[in-house]
């Protein structure tokens, strides 16, 4: 018997995180993956993740504030990250992931309000050490969310 951890391609429309956001302001977004199902698929186990963003701010003084929470849209067109875990191998880690370098991208989207279904699209991959990492895009920019470490926490 195989066990195996399933993340679809997800995306999330930006309109949905600004109104998630606090006083519809962030500077950041944090995703986790989800546990959404666990099923038996011949003799394999699987089990199906999911991904939610959190749109966060942070005052001046005080910690980062992320009420809200927004479920990313799986996309079963794309293949899915399939990870097998071999008995006796190495755990996989489902870490928080950060968004920040894409934020002014985002800003100036949800600013100029003329693209009502502008989209992120998150693909699942592996880091080297190793954690469940997401790709995200948008209009051709990219940037990798790696959980720390091996990426510099921000």
């Amino acid at each position: 018997m195989a066990q195996k951890i399933i993340v679809p391609v997800h995306s999330v429309l930006l309109t949905d995180l600004q109104n998630a956001a606090p006083n519809g302001k962030m500077k950041k977004i944090f995703f986790q993956c989800v546990l959404k199902e666990i099923r038996t698929n011949g003799i394999d186990l699987e089990a199906h993740f999911g991904l939610i963003a959190y749109p966060a701010k942070k005052p001046l003084l005080g910690g980062w504030t992320a009420p809200n929470k927004v479920d990313c849209v799986p996309d079963n067109t794309q293949p899915p990250l399939v990870v097998d875990l071999v008995p006796g191998g190495e755990p996989i880690g489902l870490a928080n992931k950060e968004l920040k370098q894409l934020m002014h991208a985002i800003k100036a989207i949800l600013r100029d309000g003329s693209r009502p279904t502008a989209a992120l699209t998150l693909k699942p991959t592996t880091s080297a050490n190793p954690h469940v990492a997401l790709d995200a895009t948008l209009d051709g920019a990219s940037e990798r969310l790696n959980p720390s470490p091996p990426a510099d926490p921000y």
